[in-house]
């Protein structure tokens, strides 16, 4: 095959291209499809948030309940995290992480 064939064939193969006909989506189906992902994912966070809300309502009530109730047992859920906090102190002291 010669250049020439290989040029003319790629000439009809792009004017072959070149006349088809190519169907476009309409744009209002995209904008539905957009809506209906924003609907979805406004759904999904106001559930997470009711969950939010009601886990943190949960844990409100139950360390007032502690507190009304049994204040040694208060006072020791709340030092946990001092402790914690403490104790990455050490660790990171000895480690040789705090300079």
């Amino acid at each position: 095959m010669s250049d020439k064939e290989i040029e003319k064939r790629l000439d009809v193969s792009l004017s072959k291209l070149d006349n088809i006909k190519v169907k476009t989506p309409d744009l209002l189906f995209f904008a539905s499809l957009v809506n209906d992902e924003k609907q979805h994912i406004a759904k999904k966070q106001n559930q997470q948030f009711t969950v939010f809300i009601a886990i943190s309502l949960f844990i409100v009530a139950t360390v007032t309940l502690c507190l009304f109730t049994n204040i040694i047992l208060f006072a020791f859920i709340e030092s946990i995290p001092l402790i914690v906090f403490c104790l990455t102190l050490i660790y990171k002291k000895i480690a040789g992480d705090l300079g």
